[in-house]
C-alpha cells in the first residue's frame, strides 16, 4: 500500500494488525514539508473487500494497492528513496541478496497539478498511476530481477516539474519468483 496526502504533518493509522510501514510517514521533500508519504506491507490472510486508512488530517490523498504473491518478505540493502524538485524523478540503487526478486519502485509528487503521465523506466514495466487534484500522484513500476545484485538508480520522466520521492525495494521469493498479481487504485 502506498499513499501520498497534500497534508504536510499526515499521520496513516493501517487497519487491524500485521502492517508494516518501512517507508512510514515521509515528507515529500524533507526541506519543504508540502505532502507527507508512506509505503507499507501486510502478510495477506483473508482480506477485507476495502481498506480503510485513518488519517491524522482531512485531506485529499492518492493511493495504489497492490498483491505480491509467492515473496518471503523484503530484501534489499537498504530500501531507499530519493527525493527532488524537478521533472525528473530519480528512483535509488538497491543491492539484493538473493536470485529471483521482485524489484518495485515507487514515486509520489505533490502538486495541485498532474505529472502524469509518466514516463518510461529501462528495464522496468509500468504498472499503474493515479492523480487526485491538490492531493498528489502516484505511480508503480516494476521489474524481475533473476540473478542477485545491484540494480542501479533509474529515472522517470514527469508530466511537470515537481516536488517527488522515489523509492526503491525488492521482494525476496518463497519457493517461486514474487509476482504482482492485482491490486486497485
Amino acid at each position: 500500500l502506498g499513499m501520498i496526502s497534500d497534508s504536510n504533518a499526515q499521520t496513516f493509522t493501517l487497519p487491524g494488525t500485521g502492517w508494516n510501514k518501512f517507508f512510514p510517514d515521509e515528507f515529500i521533500i524533507p526541506s519543504n514539508h508540502q505532502a507527507t508519504g508512506m509505503i507499507a506491507e501486510r502478510t495477506a490472510a483473508s482480506e477485507p473487500g476495502t481498506i480503510s486508512v485513518t488519517l491524522s488530517v482531512s485531506e485529499r490523498q492518492s493511493w495504489i494497492y497492490f498483491s505480491i504473491q509467492d515473496t518471503s518478505g523484503l530484501d534489499g540493502t537498504p530500501p531507499a528513496s530519493n527525493n527532488g524538485n524537478s521533472a525528473t524523478a530519480t528512483f535509488p540503487a538497491i543491492t539484493t541478496s538473493v536470485n529471483d526478486c521482485l524489484i518495485c519502485r515507487i514515486v509520489m509528487a505533490y502538486s495541485s497539478f498532474t505529472v502524469l503521465p509518466l514516463g518510461t523506466m529501462t528495464g522496468f514495466t509500468f504498472v499503474d498511476s493515479i492523480f487526485t487534484t491538490s492531493g498528489g500522484s502516484i505511480g508503480l513500476f516494476t521489474k524481475a530481477m533473476t540473478t542477485a545484485g545491484t540494480e542501479a538508480a533509474g529515472t522517470c520522466t514527469l508530466a511537470n516539474s515537481e516536488q517527488w520521492n522515489a523509492w526503491t525495494f525488492a521482494w525476496k521469493p518463497s519457493g517461486h519468483a514474487p509476482l504482482l498479481v492485482g491490486g486497485s487504485i
